[in-house]
């Protein structure tokens, strides 16, 4: 009996215990992550006097200014991932006229995008096809708009762009009206903020520039008039 009451009242001693701890668990989960934030904060503010961009907010993760031509954004957002929180930096910028081309080109490929894409929107490169969605209104202009001689000192075309961000992000959204590039987490590495920014101004550049040096359609020619 004496055994019974004894094992009875340790486990009651170690339940209360466990109550008792609950909050001091919680207190401090909330203290490192609160710590976490203002160095994360105190980073940033080097980082917009070394990149010479201002930072709206003093207390929010988001640098805004010129860079390399391009109006850009970069900042630290959060998105819901199963039972977890997913943090990410992301870099965006917008061009100043729309490119008028439908255009939508996306790395990683969703699982609806693999099931539905069939061949239209592939290049017949499988580095390319295996990594990146893309499609505007013509398959043919897509081809000429990616595969066309137009070099720059590391690539030969915008494809060749586009595989070379690809090696150091995941997540890259082209549209007509902007570039967005992505990478994983809360950064604070200097040199890896500034290749985000590169990333994604180098690309708007390249996007632009192609776009003011290709052909103009009969329909826009017709629009124009």
């Amino acid at each position: 009996m004496a055994f019974f009451i004894d094992s009875s009242l340790i486990i009651i001693i170690v339940a209360l215990l466990f109550v008792a701890a609950i909050p001091v668990l919680i207190a401090a989960v909330v203290f490192f992550a609160i710590r976490q934030r203002n160095k994360s904060v105190s980073d940033w503010r080097h980082l917009s006097e070394k990149l010479q961009l201002a930072m709206p907010n003093p207390n929010q993760l988001e640098l805004v200014g010129k860079v390399n031509g391009c109006d850009i954004k970069t900042a630290v957002g959060a998105r819901r991932s199963g039972d977890s929180t997913e943090l990410f930096t992301y870099c965006e910028t917008k061009f100043s006229s729309p490119l008028r081309f439908i255009l939508r080109i996306e790395s990683p490929k969703g699982i609806i995008t693999k099931l539905v894409s069939g061949d239209d929107g592939k290049l017949g490169l499988a580095a390319f096809d295996d990594r990146f969605s893309a499609s505007c209104y013509s398959p043919d202009v897509l081809r000429r708009l990616l595969l066309a001689p137009f070099p720059s000192p590391k690539t030969e075309n915008l494809l060749g762009d586009l595989m070379l961000a690809g090696q150091s992000f995941k997540i890259i959204k082209i549209s007509d009206k902007g570039v967005y590039v992505e990478i994983s987490g809360r950064i604070t590495d200097e040199q890896r903020i500034r290749d985000l920014i590169m990333t994604t101004t180098t690309l708007a550049n390249r996007f632009r520039e192609a776009r003011a040096s290709f052909p103009p359609e009969p329909w826009e020619r017709q629009l124009s008039q």
